[in-house]
């Protein structure tokens, strides 16, 4: 089909250069090209071409519906992520849950622990408060005591004084040493868990800030994430949504052409018929055109055999009026000295003679041009394969010519008869 449609297109494009090269030259012939075969193969070139278009048409389609499935296949897959990162957010959700719980936990054990190391401070306190308090008691209760073995001992020797007042300041430096050095141990250690506190509070929540910060960045992007290719979606599914009305639209546009086409093939089978008929018929006339070439070109041959006789013959019969005129104009040159008076009559006669000649002479070439143009007009008729009539009436032409150069022979004859017997009649006169 398309090797045919390239010879349709071919075979219009050629009748319309020749065409315009006829018009533009001025040949009759132009008018005479089959328009109405080119043109209706230039239509079936037309229809198959929107065939052709709308085979493209239709693979686009397909294209555009394989394409649609695999962004169908896409959106499935990134559904099926969706669902999957929304099990993994729900995931990190019950971490963080897990997490929160965790931390809450170990705030209320890290403020149960302070809460007992407060109290415990509070009980240290109290109990130094206590002990401050009962000092004074006991410094009064040991001075009494001293003061009743002072004065229990005031009888005793000196030594035993000394010793025991030795003794009791050894004593009371002790308790004095003993007492703030439970004070400082006690100061010490209640600021060494109030800084192991103060530190595992401020590690547990930066460690807890630093996780939830993470986990909420982690979360703010797989949302982005998410958000990115749902928008994504959206717009894939809108192109399909367009692709699909432009297909459906492609679509209803085959449907139309096919329409046409079912509509336009009855007319088409027709034509066709009809061109083969006319094919069929233009080869018979080819044939015909033929034959009466080659009886033209026989014809031709003919005509051209009879000019060149006639045309022979014609010169023949110059050659023997020229030299009849000669003889003639000799036995006048001695007329003409033996009869000086008739000088005048025999010059005029002379130049008539003349001039018949140069008639004859210039009407024969004038029949043999003629004859020349027949033959070769003949054979360009033969050559373009012109129609029968022009090459009846060319025919003609070289009859016509034929009789026309016979009765100008015999006119020409007959003047030139004339002119002997008057010049035998001047020879009778002469004697």
């Amino acid at each position: 089909m398309m090797g045919k449609t390239v010879g349709y297109a071919q075979e219009y494009e050629r009748q319309k250069q020749l065409s315009q090269v006829h018009g533009r030259m001025g040949v009759g012939g132009g008018s005479s090209i089959p328009n109405l075969l080119t043109d209706r193969s230039a239509y079936m070139t037309y229809l198959e071409t929107q065939l052709d278009r709308v085979n493209a048409s239709c693979m686009a389609v397909q294209a555009f519906a394989d394409r649609i499935q695999q962004i169908e296949d896409h959106t499935i897959r990134v559904e099926s992520r969706l669902q999957s990162l929304s099990q993994e957010m729900q995931i990190g959700f019950a971490d963080g849950a897990r997490l929160n719980d965790r931390t809450e936990s170990e705030n209320r054990t890290l403020n149960d622990r302070t809460e007992a190391l407060e109290n415990r401070c509070k009980n240290v306190e109290s109990q130094i408060k206590q002990v401050l308090i009962d000092i004074p008691d006991i410094e009064t209760q040991v001075y009494q005591i001293v003061k009743a073995k002072m004065a229990s001992l005031t009888s005793t020797p000196d030594g035993i004084e000394n010793k025991i007042n030795t003794i009791v300041e050894k004593r009371i430096e002790q308790l004095m040493q003993s007492q703030t050095a439970s004070e400082r141990t006690c100061r010490s250690a209640l600021a060494i868990e109030r800084d192991e506190v103060r530190a595992m509070c401020q590690s547990t929540e930066t460690r807890i800030t630093s996780a939830l910060q993470q986990h909420s960045a982690e979360v703010v992007a797989r949302m982005n994430a998410v958000r990115h290719e749902i928008m994504g979606n959206v717009r894939e599914q809108i192109k399909a949504e367009q692709v699909r009305d432009h297909r459906d639209l492609q679509f209803q546009k085959l449907s139309k052409l096919q329409e046409q086409i079912t509509s336009l093939r009855p007319g088409i089978v027709s034509h066709l018929s009809s061109l083969n008929e006319k094919v069929s018929s233009m080869e018979r006339a080819e044939r015909d055109r033929e034959d009466l070439v080659s009886a033209i070109d026989a014809r031709s041959r003919n005509a051209e055999q009879i000019c060149t006789r006639l045309a022979r013959d014609a010169l023949n019969k110059i050659e023997l009026h020229r030299r009849e005129a000669m003889d003639k104009i000799g036995d006048l040159s001695e007329i003409v000295r033996q009869n000086l008076p008739l000088e005048k009559d025999i010059r005029h006669e002379l130049l008539e003679r003349e001039k018949a000649m140069a008639t004859l002479i210039s009407n024969t070439e004038r029949q043999v041009q003629r004859l020349a143009d027949a033959v070769d007009q003949q054979k360009r008729q033969a050559d373009g394969q012109q129609g029968p009539v022009e090459a009846r009436r060319r025919d003609r032409e070289p009859n016509q010519g034929n009789s026309d150069h016979v009765h100008e022979s015999r006119r020409i004859a007959s003047r030139s008869k004339i002119p002997q017997r008057d010049d035998d009649d001047d020879d009778d006169s002469s004697d």
